[in-house]
């Protein structure tokens, strides 16, 4: 029987998605990859080199699972620097079951939330028990978006009473 697949957009993902509930599930899922027992895949997309722009590149990452919850996710990954959002596709959910989609979600933004709320947790589980400070850097010239979110993410995660925000990304 064919079922009605939920697609949500990006702004739909922005206002449907609890940071607070988010940050409880990834904590939960990062202690699920420890413990996998199938190893996630990162399959490169060639893209033509004279056809894209410079550094362009496509992946496709799957399974992600978690135990309690009968679905995997597929993301098919563009990165484009220059475009914004840098990071785009779909993030497709499919139940375990019996393989058949159960909703496609533009992944531009929980991709840059994910980013940001994991640096926040490792930042929180490597911090000293009461810092006063806590420092934000990224490398990454196509991640001034999710550093911004993360610069965020860190301060209301590890409630310090001051960050600083290092951007050394080539501009």
């Amino acid at each position: 029987m064919v079922q009605d697949i939920l697609f949500l957009s990006r702004r739909d993902v922005q206002r449907l998605v609890s940071t607070t509930a988010l940050l409880g599930a990834l904590w939960e899922g990062f202690i699920s990859y420890s413990k996998r027992t199938i190893d996630a895949l990162r399959v490169p997309i060639p893209l033509p080199a004279d056809r894209v722009p410079l550094d362009a590149s496509g992946i496709v990452i799957a399974p992600g699972l978690v135990d309690a919850i009968p679905a995997y996710a597929v993301k098919v990954h563009a990165k484009f620097p220059g475009s914004n959002p840098t990071i785009q596709g779909p993030f497709i959910l499919k139940d375990l079951n019996d393989g058949r989609p159960l909703a496609v979600l533009e992944s531009s933004f929980l991709t840059a939330l994910r980013t940001g709320l994991a640096s926040a947790i490792g930042a929180d589980a490597l911090a000293r028990p009461s810092p006063k400070r806590a420092n934000c850097t990224s490398t990454n010239p196509c991640m001034g978006w999710c550093c911004d979110v993360r610069g965020n993410e860190v301060e209301r995660v590890t409630e310090r009473s001051s960050l600083a925000e290092h951007n050394v990304c080539a501009e």
